[in-house]
């Protein structure tokens, strides 16, 4: 849980998960305003067996997620991106390609359309 890390960016995180992540299932990244799209995909790229994701008042756009074959989200079942003002329509349908299992998603005061 490394919610309202405002201090937390993807290069310390980089640092962290190489060959640590790999069997991580839930990640909290709640308010952790200094990550970025392309940080996040970097991250995730170390976590393939995450179920649980929590992006809630993040400043993702998820475009980014283009660049993440099928298999990085696999497993993903639960994704909070409620209140990530930034998310576009085309970052969610990035997104949603790359978790064929997700069964929960919470968009709650998004701009999606």
């Amino acid at each position: 849980n490394l919610s309202s890390g405002t201090l937390i960016t993807e290069e310390k995180f980089s640092e962290l998960s190489i060959g640590y992540l790999h069997q991580l299932e839930n990640l909290d990244l709640f308010d952790c305003s200094n990550i970025t799209d392309l940080g996040l995909v970097k991250i995730l790229r170390c976590c393939p067996e995450l179920k649980i994701l929590v992006l809630a008042y993040s400043k993702i756009m998820g475009e980014m997620f283009s660049e993440l074959s099928l298999g990085y989200l696999h497993q993903l079942e639960n994704l909070n991106l409620s209140c990530c003002t930034n998310i576009t329509d085309l970052g969610l349908v990035n997104i949603l390609k790359c978790c064929p299992e997700l069964k929960v998603l919470n968009l709650r005061d998004t701009s999606i359309t």
